[in-house]
């Protein structure tokens, strides 16, 4: 990302199927776990859910996306 943020935004998702190296990029205008799940439910609503999600952040960032995609696909 460049060093002055576009905007509101200022972060990116970078999403990609490790098989295919499909990547997808998708601007955030912050690194909160809402805000991700957000993002990632979008992906998964236009590609469908991967079996495996894998994260380079730590286990407690990890755990609250999925905790929050949980709560989305509840309502």
């Amino acid at each position: 990302m460049q060093s002055e943020p576009n905007g509101y935004y200022r972060f990116i998702t970078n999403y990609q199927n490790h098989l295919t190296k499909f990547t997808i990029l998708c601007p955030l205008k912050s690194k909160i776990a809402e805000e991700v799940a957000c993002q990632l439910m979008y992906i998964f609503c236009m590609f469908g859910a991967p079996f495996i999600l894998q994260s380079d952040t730590g286990r407690e960032f990890a755990n609250k996306i999925i905790q929050n995609l949980t709560d989305m696909c509840q309502e």
